[in-house]
């Protein structure tokens, strides 16, 4: 059993084919964009949509946007992927980690506080494993203080919403469409600005630091060079594969929820301590992925290596990032207490979230390890 198997593969590419030799235009077309953008509305709602060439683009146009100099910082897990810590830095900021909550593996208004200082410009709140986060407490801290409100949310993209909306709170929110995901167009990311503030900077960076959106729009008669930028747009190439991945999310989450369902049924039951934490899809998700925290490192081998002996691959995730040379190197600061984090960094298995048939085997073979 592998532990991902590409979304993609379940498309209609005949008609995706089909549709692709109709295009006129590969480089980014409105129209496309207006059409797929139309359908992510229905469940993903927010002010101004733009998608971008991967979910580090997204990161990068969103923090970029925000002009930030050396001595802002901005805050986020260290357990989380480097695209976040890269991107702050590529914005000129400086990134200081957080703790995450055992829960959850998100951040959690206190992780935030351990860490907060004068110099903090905003708080990038990263959603695991497809797990919406919950936003009210940061949210209002970020109000008070007037800071930026980040949700780096590419590993939840196609999940319905929370009752509140929650991703509107956030002032810019960023998905990612990498071929590891649950929604996928082989590389891609969808950046959405909420603050109104913000948008025309995105706009003139999006479009690689000039005004070629007015000349477009007929506002102009020419366009030329306004600020930096970068080519962040996604070609139609790809944005042709989400709009199809779109058309089959109901399946595709179907299948995700019947997988998760199992071990949901199955570690929700279990009397056996051999895992410390499980994660929880109870609440919004999209399944992406489903995850337990060993004891130690050997109880994390040992399930591993038992599970490869059924044919059953597993994977562990993140090296905390504070951890890393390059940030001891860059003395970049982070809160004193780590223990959530290198529990996680250490000691997390990630299990195939591929279909109920899979988890059922997979909770089979684990009934034998824990015997």
């Amino acid at each position: 059993i592998s532990y991902h198997i590409s979304s993609l593969r379940d498309i209609d590419w005949d008609g995706y084919n089909a549709e692709l030799r109709k295009t006129k235009s590969f480089n980014g077309d409105s129209s496309l964009k207006d059409e797929v953008e139309q359908e992510i509305r229905h469940f993903c709602p927010g002010k101004n949509f733009f998608f971008v060439n991967s979910g580090t683009a997204a990161l990068e146009l969103a923090l970029m946007s925000l002009k930030l100099d050396e001595e802002d910082e901005v805050i986020l897990p260290s357990f989380t992927f480097t695209s976040c810590a890269n991107a702050i830095i590529r914005a000129g900021a400086k990134p200081v980690f957080a703790n995450i909550d055992a829960k959850c593996l998100h951040l959690s208004l206190e992780s935030v506080m351990q860490v907060f200082s004068a110099k903090t410009k905003c708080i990038m709140v990263v959603e695991y494993g497809g797990i919406r986060a919950n936003l009210n407490e940061i949210y209002e801290f970020c109000k008070k203080h007037k800071l930026v409100l980040l949700l780096a949310s590419a590993q939840t993209f196609g999940t319905s919403q929370s009752k509140d909306n929650h991703s509107k709170l956030a002032d810019f929110v960023c998905y990612s469409f990498h071929d590891t995901k649950v929604f996928s167009c082989g590389e891609g990311g969808l950046l959405i600005v909420n603050n109104l503030k913000y948008l025309n900077r995105a706009v003139i960076m999006f479009e690689k630091g000039t005004n070629r959106l007015e000349f477009i729009e007929g506002k102009t008669g020419k366009y030329s060079w306004k600020d930096i930028g970068s080519s962040f747009i996604m070609s139609n190439v790809n944005l042709l594969l989400l709009k199809f991945q779109i058309r089959i999310r109901v399946n595709i989450l179907k299948k995700k929820y019947d997988a998760i369902e199992v071990y949901e049924n199955f570690f929700g039951l279990s009397t056996s301590y051999f895992f410390v934490q499980r994660s929880d899809h109870s609440t919004c998700s999209n399944g992406h992925i489903y995850w337990l925290i060993l004891p130690n490192t050997k109880n994390k081998k040992q399930l591993q290596n038992h599970l490869s002996a059924h044919g059953i691959e597993t994977v562990s995730h993140y090296v905390p990032l504070h951890c890393s040379e390059f940030a001891k190197k860059s003395n970049f600061r982070h809160d004193k207490n780590m223990a959530n984090t290198f529990a996680a960094g250490e000691c997390l298995l990630r299990l195939p979230v591929i279909s109920p048939n899979a988890s059922k085997k997979v909770v089979k073979a684990i009934e034998r390890f824990n015997a």
